[in-house]
């Protein structure tokens, strides 16, 4: 068994053992309810950030500070709207262009870059996000296990790493790993599957209206999700083999829609179909055949496709090193929507790749002036800052935003690489460990901050701080494999 069945299976396991032994009371819990025995809030958050760690450490990540930054926004956005009491959500994009997204207890959404692919709408695509909410929100996890006491634990061990194999290993694999364990019990388990996908379909649906969107859109959706279903035959995608989609519940979900009040000055698609661009050139394998599909694409459509087209056209010039042409491709989009962070950073991208270091700085430097402490545009300068000669300056901007992202992987990341441009071995070590531990990687974490104790062995503060931050690593490394 290779290392991520290894951990995939281990945490399915502790997840089983760690819950069913909790399970005894009718209702779950509110967090901080300690009368009761079933699992907390916050014993979930716990186990679905030691899930995450494991995630991060198994499957690429796509470490896009747009990308993520919207698709933050949108689920906070839709969390607003939602019944989740517990707000403490941890986002993720896999790069994988297959269609997926999944939810895990406490409040950990992830999507595959497919999702974007897919999703013809902001409204589809944060469709998907509403159902993965309610799953949250609806504590489908918990309530799984306690059904799965009526019959066997292990059951639902194999429907587990079904699910969560599926994100780091795809589909077939993870349908080969838990077949045997799904068929010992598949008519109930099938049965209670229907019942929450139906309850997360409607709580869904009210999330997404209520949150300004046409609910037609989860139906739109669905329907793809159909037709996709059928193009890929006996290998459908990932999304579809732990979220089963039949014709009565595209049904269901029309006739839902259906009874919904007309939406009037809905969401904007604008800014969704710029972040799918992205992913679309992300996609592509050459500079070539990026330029080629986006100059017939900004030829031959109108409108907003003509728009979102010359964005990405302006990224595969930059890609491609055609910078005068990314430039000017880009121009009328500034003219059009001259405060968009979104289109304003990729004139510094293009800036900062041509080496006009000090003009894309000045570029970034307004614009955070104007949106203090934005991550996108923080992200941005700091690495402008670091390629023109500037660690120092680089660095204090992402320490500061690390204070505000503590689970951020990305900025500790770029921390760390700030701080040894800048010989900043203790910064180093420090931002190195966090991005371990982050990781799922605790022996490497200690490792960094071992390190740091040694050289900081005679500054009392910072010493104290690195050993303090040793024995949380320790915790953390016990809690993950007691």
């Amino acid at each position: 068994m290779n290392k991520t069945y290894r951990i995939i299976a281990f945490l399915c396991c502790f997840l089983i053992t760690f819950q069913s032994t909790a399970f005894a009371a009718a209702q779950l819990p509110t967090l901080g309810d300690s009368t009761s025995g079933f699992i907390s809030l916050d014993q979930e958050y716990q186990l679905g950030r030691g899930w995450l760690r494991a995630l991060r450490s198994q499957t690429p990540i796509l470490e896009d500070p747009l990308l993520n930054d919207y698709l933050e926004f949108t689920i906070y956005r839709l969390a607003e709207n939602s019944q989740l009491t517990d707000r403490r959500i941890e986002t993720i994009i896999v790069d994988n262009k297959s269609l997926n997204a999944f939810a895990v207890p406490g409040g950990v959404i992830g999507v595959n870059t497919g999702l974007f692919l897919y999703s013809q709408s902001e409204g589809e695509f944060s469709s998907v996000l509403s159902h993965e909410l309610a799953h949250i929100s609806q504590r489908h996890f918990a309530r799984r296990v306690q059904d799965a006491q009526k019959r066997q634990p292990l059951t639902l061990a194999g429907l587990l790493a079904t699910v969560l194999l599926a994100v780091t290993t795809g589909g077939t694999a993870a349908i080969a790993a838990g077949s045997t364990a799904y068929a010992a019990n598949a008519q109930a388990s099938l049965a209670f599957s229907r019942d929450m996908e139906q309850e997360a379909d409607r709580i869904g649906m009210e999330t997404l209206y209520n949150s300004g969107y046409n609910p037609n859109e989860m139906t739109d959706m669905f329907r793809n999700m159909n037709d996709a279903k059928r193009y890929f035959g006996t290998n459908p995608p990932e999304y579809l083999l732990t979220h089963p989609l039949t014709e009565s519940r595209v049904s269901d979900s029309a006739n839902r829609a259906s009874q919904y009040p007309a939406v009037k000055n809905g969401r904007t698609n604008f800014e969704y179909q710029l972040m799918k661009r992205r992913v679309e050139v992300h996609t592509l394998k050459s500079a070539d055949a990026c330029t080629n599909k986006y100059e017939s694409a900004v030829q031959e459509s109108k409108g907003t496709s003509k728009h979102t087209a010359q964005y990405a056209l302006a990224i595969c010039y930059t890609e491609d090193k055609q910078f005068e042409k990314a430039l000017a491709t880009l121009k009328p989009l500034q003219e059009l929507w001259p405060l968009s962070i979104t289109i304003n950073v990729l004139e510094a991208e293009i800036l900062s790749k041509k080496r006009d270091l000090d003009e894309a700085e000045s570029i970034l430097k307004k614009m955070l002036k104007d949106n203090p402490e934005n991550y996108v545009i923080t992200m941005y300068l700091a690495n402008t800052l670091g390629k023109n000669g500037k660690a120092r300056e680089s660095a204090f901007l992402l320490q500061d935003m690390s204070f505000k992202r503590p689970d951020d992987a990305h900025v500790w990341n770029r921390l760390a690489e700030a701080q040894r441009i800048n010989n900043n071995q203790i910064g180093y070590y420090k931002a190195a460990a966090e991005y371990y531990q982050l990781n799922g990687d605790f022996t490497n974490s200690q490792r960094q901050l071992m390190r740091a104790l040694k050289l900081a062995e005679f500054d009392f503060h910072e010493k104290s701080i690195i050993e303090e931050r040793i024995k949380y690593i320790e915790s953390l490394k016990t809690e993950f494999n007691q």
